[in-house]
């Protein structure tokens, strides 16, 4: 049964993720992902766990636990039919990937001042 550290490695390479860009959208160093995915390494928190499900688009109960398949049928269907779950031109994607690289916290701010400039 592949462990934590496996399945961390394999959420980053299923959507082709570079540990410093997981680092950095979760918020930690690329060191700590490196420990993270080291078989003898530090387990993430769980604030960290599901901050890698979110950013690696997997199933925390499959991250975590190793339950159920890496992304549901859910997921996939929707990120398929909902309009919102994908750029609609070139400018929204190149802003989506750009976003999708930030820290978390750069991104809180970044979406606090598109909010108050959409109103």
């Amino acid at each position: 049964m592949p462990t934590l550290s496996d399945r961390i490695r394999r959420a980053r390479s299923l959507c082709g993720m570079s540990q410093s860009e997981l680092a950095s959208r979760v918020g930690v160093g690329r060191g700590t992902v490196t420990r993270w995915e080291h078989p003898a390494g530090n387990a993430p928190s769980t604030r960290h766990l599901i901050e890698i499900a979110r950013s690696t688009g997997t199933q925390v109960e499959w991250l975590a636990l190793g339950l159920g398949a890496p992304r549901s049928e859910a997921m996939t269907t929707a990120a398929a039919t909902d309009p919102d779950a994908h750029a609609e031109n070139d400018l929204e994607l190149e802003c989506l990937r750009c976003l999708r690289r930030m820290p978390r916290r750069v991104r809180e701010q970044l979406a606090a001042l598109m909010r108050s400039i959409a109103r």
